[in-house]
């Protein structure tokens, strides 16, 4: 997966696909691009007459994605891989019961698994 950041996405952007926009951004044709998801979107409102999102898209290619990426050197363009967090499995219970202590987000979570 490649991850285009800085992307100018127009307020109106949801009108064209954002595989035309991912297309643009890495020189190929639309019919390369498998799937264009947005990861993130935030209005940039430096400047009053030129409103637009400031975007983060993540691209999957039909093939070669590496060299893609390498062909462009370009530091707002780079190669993905998305973080999956897998809790491990507790063969047995531990002869003493842990003790959680505090309410906050961390606590909560420690109680929880």
């Amino acid at each position: 997966m490649i991850r285009i950041t800085s992307v100018s996405l127009p307020l109106d952007y949801e009108k064209t696909p954002l595989a035309v926009f991912a297309a643009k951004r890495l020189k190929l044709p639309v019919s390369r691009i498998r799937r264009a998801t947005l990861a993130r979107r935030a209005v940039d409102a430096r400047k009053k007459d030129d409103l637009h999102f400031a975007a983060t898209i993540d691209v999957e290619l039909d093939r070669d994605e590496e060299a893609v990426v390498a062909r462009l050197r370009d530091n707002s363009i780079a190669l993905h891989t998305p973080k999956t967090f897998v809790f491990p499995v507790v063969e047995q219970a531990p002869a003493m019961r842990p003790v959680v202590i505090g309410s906050g987000p961390a606590g909560l979570f420690a109680a929880l698994t």
